[in-house]
């Protein structure tokens, strides 16, 4: 619609990632200003200065010779438009060639909503399925419009998620192989493939173990994790000759621990990471995954009938006695911290490492009392995956329908999830981030992941 005499709004009615396409004409040199965005400003202009620290202001120069076509060669993700035309008057935007071209990889979906008759769960699931139809691209990225990163960590959980959903493990398999090649800048891997942003986060190369036993499971994926076991066992031997002290556990990294994103989410994790800086101390996060991830080979290897990653039983005792504090039957953040923070506790019960029922117990009554609340981008999907395992079904659709989550960026007018449960969660908070879309894994109908993940 028509805002002022030279200006035009287009709303395309959701979020959408690609390219926006107009015709306008006027004389030579003349200057339209164009304005994107993902929310509006109070007085109902767009609001091209995102969140994500994106500035979506750009300008069309017409060339005078007739009818320009504006052709753009990146692509963001916007629902809002704001067409400014020069106030000397004479150019002229063509309204009905008025385009968003949006663009993703190939998506049909094959799954179904195993709780399609809960009406809160069902706007869940249609947020997710949405988020990952028009997020994904050439391959799976974090944000559409900040970094537009190939992240190893989240990326497993969104990977894994758009696999379900499709029921093509292609990108699944790509993104493994895609990793695995990384090795030759460092044995630990990298953050990000296929791009020359170098970045080491210490649990990334770790949690896609989790994945092993996901494509084992498929006639489609054995085969193809076999011939790659060779290379993830470099991975563990990469941890083991750089990091590993006596008992077997890692301490002493180079490499940063994020444990969960942003800071304020990890629950008083009482542990110095600093990006950047050694870490001394030996810590539970980066140790749980370790050990998850020997575990993780070790199942897949086990069902393939080949060699397993020697000693698995003698890191799970380490690990409990570095960390499993007897008396409040819950693990502590550190060797030298008494602290039982949320991080601590939900990795090493995803990953099977608690030592009895009583443990489950008390780390089930933990999810009961901090819910969502102290957690968000990497707890989220382990915490939900663990509950599914083990049966604890009411309080797994009660935390994907809680409000302060999921339905909370749906209230805030999300047409696609947000980096976080709400568009003030972090200081850039991009609004079309794939890794929360990873709750739709755990809403697949006929299939249970955390089952499949099952360590133990």
């Amino acid at each position: 619609r028509r805002t002022g005499a030279n200006k035009i709004f287009v709303d395309f009615g959701a979020m959408y990632a690609g390219y926006f396409s107009m015709s306008a004409e006027g004389k030579k040199s003349d200057k339209i200003e164009l304005r994107f965005g993902q929310e509006l400003n109070p007085d109902g202009s767009v609001r091209y200065k995102l969140r994500a620290n994106c500035d979506y202001r750009e300008h069309f120069i017409l060339s005078g010779k007739g009818a320009d076509e504006l052709r753009q060669f990146d692509y963001k993700p916007f629902r809002y438009a704001e067409i400014i035309l020069p106030e000397s008057g004479g150019a002229k935007v063509d309204e009905g060639s008025i385009r968003l071209i949006a663009r993703h990889m190939p998506f049909k979906l094959a799954a179904k909503n195993r709780y399609a008759g809960d009406a809160r769960a069902r706007k869940v699931w249609d947020l997710c399925v949405r988020t990952l139809r028009y997020g994904a691209q050439e391959q799976i990225l974090d944000c559409m419009e900040r970094e537009k990163g190939y992240y190893l960590g989240d990326g497993c959980y969104s990977v894994l998620a758009w696999c379900l959903l499709n029921g093509d493990f292609a990108p699944m398999r790509k993104f493994v192989d895609d990793f695995l090649r990384t090795s030759f800048i460092n044995g630990g891997l990298v953050t990000c493939a296929n791009c020359s942003f170098m970045q080491e986060i210490a649990e990334y190369p770790l949690m896609m173990f989790i994945l092993l036993p996901v494509l084992e499971g498929r006639d489609d994926g054995r085969e193809f994790v076999r011939e790659r076991l060779g290379e993830f066992r470099k991975i563990l031997d990469f941890y083991a000759e750089n990091y590993a002290e006596a008992d077997g556990l890692l301490s002493n990294l180079d490499k940063w621990c994020v444990v969960e994103w942003p800071h304020q989410w990890r629950d008083g994790y009482d542990v110095d990471i600093k990006e950047g800086e050694i870490c001394k101390t030996k810590h539970n996060v980066i140790n749980a995954w370790y050990v998850g991830a020997v575990r993780a080979f070790n199942r897949t290897a086990r069902r393939l009938g080949e060699r397993e990653y020697e000693g698995e039983s003698r890191l799970v005792e380490a690990f409990r006695r570095a960390f499993y504090d007897p008396q409040k039957k819950l693990f502590r953040d550190s060797v030298e911290s008494a602290r039982t923070s949320y991080p601590s506790n939900i990795y090493a019960w995803f990953l099977g490492l608690y030592p009895d029922g009583e443990c489950r117990a008390e780390i089930i009554k933990m999810i009961r009392q901090k819910r969502l609340d102290k957690g968000m981008l990497f707890i989220s999907f382990p915490l939900l995956a663990g509950l599914q395992r083990d049966g604890e079904e009411e309080l797994l659709l009660s935390l994907i329908t809680d409000k302060k989550a999921w339905l909370r960026m749906i209230e805030e007018g999300a047409s696609a999830t947000y980096e976080g449960w709400g568009k003030d969660a972090k200081w850039n908070t991009s609004l079309f981030h794939l890794t929360l879309s990873s709750c739709a894994a755990l809403m697949v109908e006929g299939y249970d992941i955390g089952k499949v993940i099952d360590l133990r």
